[in-house]
């Protein structure tokens, strides 16, 4: 529904390097009540391997307290199959009213 609020989780990744120079991240997911938009994707664009691929932007509006950096991810789950996703975060802003997380990923 058009200006509701949902619960998001906001992913906290925690890298780690293992001997051989792999790298793997341990999760900490927080939930919040946000809102997130997505624009649908109109550029195909290629992605890190080559491969054209279309990427969704969006945005997601979060509580002041909510504790997040660019380095962190927004999941979305049971609103549409369209807005449902992994979204890595480009930006945060601060706002008087709340954070507004800019971001990018393909819907899951």
């Amino acid at each position: 529904m058009r200006g509701a609020n949902h619960s998001l989780r906001i992913r906290a990744r925690t890298p780690s390097t293992d001997a051989e120079g792999r790298v793997s991240y341990t999760n900490s997911d927080t939930t919040v009540q946000g809102h997130v938009s997505v624009r649908a994707a109109t550029a195909v664009t290629p992605d890190s391997r080559g491969q054209f691929v279309q990427q969704l932007r969006g945005v997601a509006l979060v509580p002041l307290g909510t504790t997040v950096t660019d380095n962190d991810q927004v999941v979305v789950t049971g609103i549409d199959t369209v807005v449902n996703g992994t979204y890595d975060i480009d930006t945060v802003q601060y706002t008087r009213a709340h954070l507004r997380l800019a971001l990018r990923g393909d819907p899951t």
